[in-house]
């Protein structure tokens, strides 16, 4: 009789324990839902706030509102459109010089970059794909 007591005993210790374990991790799951939650509704939030700021930006930017303030603002702002001759050609530009590299960088920055190395007389190697070939 006295084991039987003592069974009960430790069945019913053993069913304490994991109605307790079954609630704190209830609460826990529950807390973390309602985090999650909180952070979609933010995340929600910062969305709509970004599309009314892209909406906002793009009434601002209109093309006929920028002129109605340039007509305003003239002498604050003495802006005039572009013109033809403003714009260098591409020979007007001076040549870019060359740098001084190094062999080693060049061929780390080439491993990178998936390319083969440079070859032993300096000329630059590379493979075709198989499409672009044919």
């Amino acid at each position: 009789m006295k084991m039987f007591r003592l069974r009960d005993m430790l069945m019913v210790a053993v069913i304490v324990s994991a109605v307790g374990y079954t609630y704190t991790a209830k609460h826990q799951t529950d807390t973390t839902l309602e985090e999650i939650a909180r952070a979609e509704r933010e995340i929600q939030r910062r969305k709509d706030a970004i599309e009314i700021l892209e909406t906002d930006w793009s009434l601002m930017t209109q093309p006929h509102r920028l002129q109605s303030h340039l007509k305003t603002f003239r002498s604050q702002l003495p802006l005039e459109p572009l013109r033809p001759d403003q714009y260098a050609r591409v020979r007007q530009l001076p040549e870019r010089p060359l740098d001084e590299t190094s062999e080693e960088g060049l061929d780390e920055a080439l491993a990178i970059l998936g390319r083969d190395s440079l070859s032993h007389d300096g000329v630059m190697t590379g493979s075709i794909p198989e499409e672009a070939g044919q």
